[in-house]
């Protein structure tokens, strides 16, 4: 390891943060780099911690400065120092990450026997909360709005498919007229000329070359008057277009809804989902045998396969009661129905792709190009104009933010709320790693259901333990559990069970529930309406508990399923207080004082042997 010098005080920082990194994926190279700018330039800086006996010429050591400590006062300089109202604050998340790579880079250093002494205490953050709706699901209520406002959009779609198209007619005159303004000759559309059906008709046909918007585009300065005119036609614009038989051209307005749509229905990222090509959906997978939607995901496995259910009962949205392939199917079908016209001439990729759109030229003389729609921002600022042109309000009654990621997110949190299995909303999401998913779900959206779900558990527990207390039951054996007349209950790890053959419906749900076999779904006992809780489950339930806390300390983000393991720490919580506790403060004492050297194993995803 290199000494500090005067021109680099941080040599040994530097060393072994750079050492530590390399052991790990390229893809984590930022966030150490930013990490160590952090503690240089942000906690040294502000804390000067330095060597007291060097602190003149300001030489960082790591043997001297990183002892047991070192992780905690960091820690602590974050609690001060990070606040609202400090222009350097930066967000939970990444403290977090901040947190993490500083934590992840000391351990090393002590393994190596780089710093003073081989312990290193370590501390727990609390997970980080979204501090913005950028990426954030819907409430309830918003989705309603959007709905609405999404399905009158999607009219235009159907105008346009119902159109023959226009056949020009020869009627007509030019109605502008010329003026002399500085010396400069000027054209504009006279009212007397353009109230003139046949007049508005030349204009068209010759000007705007048969072309128009699905709306009434006032927008388009140099056909202003075109629009504004066609305004004043009996029934209004809408109307003009129906008895003229004009398709509009595929743009924006027509082609954004439909990626909503689909955005909403698949809850693919917005970066795969723009890239779709038109043969995306498949009707049978060579594996599966089930219908499926090819895309292709960079920053996971690449080229990857959406498997579609046939049928949905509880899906988001209304129409997936069909089932979700169908709906996908129609949905793509039509996207394809719209844009055939825009391919005939097309090759290379831009062909292939799924979304494309006609974009007019700038010229007075309407002229168009087709592209595609693959980035962000185009699609970033149509959202934006259709919020401000249509007041599309937030729940608390600020502007909405209308993005496509938002979808994404309203659909993973909508899994969640319906019991979805975690480890298969990560498969039909094509999430790489099963963390990614928990940074889509809008917590706050699910705190209210939780805290019923805590409450509705508590009750069912006590009353359980009441009628257990006043029955007696036996245990099920080979001669009682047959027997009609006789309550049994079931053995079971953190608590005992009335019915091991009628788990919770989330249990229910999963794809390996075999209704034939008892449940072994221990992690869930606590929220089945069959839970038995006794004395001696006590210090089993006190083990889950602190199983549960050291791994949320260890993982932080990484924790899986957090709302989970939430809600089940709040109801242990509640069982082993002994201010809320049905049990005896003796009962509850003793219970530690057994679980103290516990090693039970309840749970693979919490569980850490003792060793």
């Amino acid at each position: 390891m290199p000494e500090p010098t005067l021109d680099n005080p941080m040599a040994q920082l530097d060393f072994i943060f750079d050492s530590f990194r390399k052991t790990k994926p390229e893809s984590s190279t930022h966030g150490f780099r930013y990490a160590l700018n952090y503690y240089k330039n942000v906690y040294l800086a502000t804390v000067h911690d330095y060597s007291p006996s060097l602190e003149r010429d300001k030489l960082f050591y790591l043997r001297e400065r990183w002892d047991s400590l070192a992780l905690v006062r960091v820690h602590t300089f974050l609690e001060e120092f990070n606040v609202e109202g400090n222009p350097r604050r930066i967000a939970s998340s990444t403290v977090t990450g901040v947190m993490s790579c500083i934590r992840q880079t000391m351990k090393y250093a002590a393994q190596h026997g780089l710093i003073e002494g081989e312990y290193l205490h370590d501390i727990a953050l609390p997970p980080p909360q979204a501090e913005t709706t950028q990426n954030s699901a819907y409430s309830p209520e918003e989705m309603d709005r959007i709905s609405e406002w999404l399905h009158n959009e999607l009219k235009y779609t159907d105008n346009l498919l119902k159109a023959e198209g226009y056949q020009p007619t020869g009627l007509g005159q030019d109605p502008r007229r010329y003026y002399k303004n500085s010396n400069k000759k000027q054209r504009k559309l006279e009212r007397e000329e353009s109230d003139n059906i046949d007049n508005l008709r030349w204009y068209f046909e010759n000007v705007m070359q048969c072309k128009a918007g699905c709306k009434s585009a006032v927008h388009l300065g140099r056909n202003y008057y075109f629009y504004y005119f066609s305004s004043q036609y009996p029934g209004g614009y809408n109307q003009l277009l129906i008895d003229w038989k004009i398709r509009p051209i595929v743009n924006l307005d027509i082609i954004m809804p439909l990626v909503l749509k689909l955005s909403l229905e698949t809850g693919l990222n917005p970066t795969s989902l723009l890239n779709l090509k038109t043969d995306c959906f498949q009707e049978e997978h060579p594996l599966s045998r089930v219908p499926y939607l090819k895309y292709f995901k960079a920053r996971s496995q690449g080229h990857m396969a959406m498997h579609l259910s046939i049928y949905d009962k509880d899906a988001l949205i209304c129409e997936f009661k069909e089932g979700q392939a169908k709906v996908i199917r129609r949905t793509v079908e039509i996207i394809n129905q719209v844009t055939a016209p825009l391919r005939h001439n097309l090759t290379g990729n831009l062909a292939d792709l799924l979304f494309i759109y006609e974009k007019l030229g700038n010229t007075e003389i309407t002229t168009s190009q087709v592209q595609s729609l693959n980035d962000n921002w185009t699609c970033s600022q149509w959202c934006c104009a259709q919020v401000i042109s249509n007041n599309l309000l937030a729940d608390d009654g600020t502007k909405l933010q209308l993005n496509l990621g938002r979808f994404r997110s309203t659909k993973i949190t909508d899994m969640v709320r319906r019991g979805v299995d975690i480890f298969e909303i990560q498969t039909r999401m094509g999430h790489k790693s099963i963390k990614v998913v928990f940074g889509y779900i809008a917590r706050n959206h699910l705190e209210i259901k939780a805290q019923k779900e805590i409450g509705k558990a508590l009750k069912n527990i006590t009353a359980n333990i009441q009628w257990q207390q006043a029955t007696k039951p036996e245990y099920a054996s080979e001669e009682n559990k047959k027997s009609e007349n006789n309550n049994v209950i079931y053995k079971g790890i953190n608590a005992d069970c009335m019915n091991v053959y009628d788990p919770p419906e989330e249990v229910k749900r999963l794809k390996a529930y075999d209704p034939k076999q008892g449940c072994t779904r221990y992690n869930m006992c606590l929220f089945c309406k069959n839970v038995i809780l006794m004395r001696h489950h006590l210090p089993t339930l006190i083990t889950y508990q602190r199983q549960i806390n050291q791994s949320k300390d260890y993982t932080l983000t990484e924790f899986p399923n957090n709302h989970h393991y939430e809600r089940t720490l709040a109801v242990l919580n509640d069982i082993l207080d002994p201010k809320t506790s049905l049990f005896s403060k003796e009962d509850l004492d003793w219970a530690r004082a057994a679980a103290e050297c516990s090693d039970e194993f309840i749970d693979p995803v919490v569980y850490r042997p003792n060793l």
